[in-house]
């Protein structure tokens, strides 16, 4: 590994929903080792010392190691999540939603606000991606997502291929026949319907 200690305090972006999701990176655990282990190794001779037996007094360090470590873990975690609260109060601040949506997701956006004009029906999604399978879904609610659906809506996927002389969709071992193109945003975004 090398050691960079700008990594203890730079905060990358908060990916999750809580405190367990924040990135700790190698170096800020090795402090919080060392953390662990020099209050280990003093506590136990400071309750030692406060005239407590030695596995009382090992008792009572471990305790406050790992309080202090927990600590540090969550004053860290919580500049992280200040720092990525700042910066989207920054980038998105006196943006309407629409505004929001556009600098958020770009191109997904857009994509999905022209399939919600297209699509009339139920559709299924073809996507590599966890990420853009779930905003297009919730960008074309009140729309379901549905098995054998009329519109097959393909949005960077990495297996899907559509040929358009024998308006065959395959994705793995899924082959659609009979598919017509009715919106193709670029090469890896488009929707085909069924006929």
């Amino acid at each position: 590994m090398n050691w960079d200690i700008q990594h203890i305090f730079m905060y990358p972006p908060i990916t999750g929903v809580s405190i367990n999701s924040v990135f700790l990176s190698p170096e800020f655990r090795i402090i919080e080792y060392c953390l662990i282990a020099v209050i280990l190794i003093f506590g136990t001779i400071y309750f030692s010392i406060k005239k407590f037996i030695l596995p009382d007094a090992f008792r009572k360090a471990i305790i406050a190691a790992f309080f202090a470590s927990g600590l540090l873990y969550a004053i860290h975690a919580d500049i992280g999540w200040a720092t990525w609260l700042v910066t989207d109060v920054k980038n998105y601040s006196g943006l309407s939603t629409e505004e929001k949506l556009e600098k958020l997701d770009d191109g997904l956006y857009y994509f999905s606000l022209q399939a919600k004009k297209t699509t009339t029906d139920n559709y299924q999604i073809y996507t590599s991606k966890e990420y853009m399978y779930f905003r297009t879904r919730y960008y074309l609610l009140p729309l379901l997502k549905h098995e054998q659906a009329s519109f097959i809506i393909v949005i960077a996927d990495d297996e899907a291929r559509f040929d358009p002389h024998t308006h065959i969709f395959t994705r793995g071992k899924t082959m659609i026949a009979n598919v017509e193109p009715i919106l193709v945003f670029s090469q890896n975004a488009y929707i085909l319907k069924r006929q």
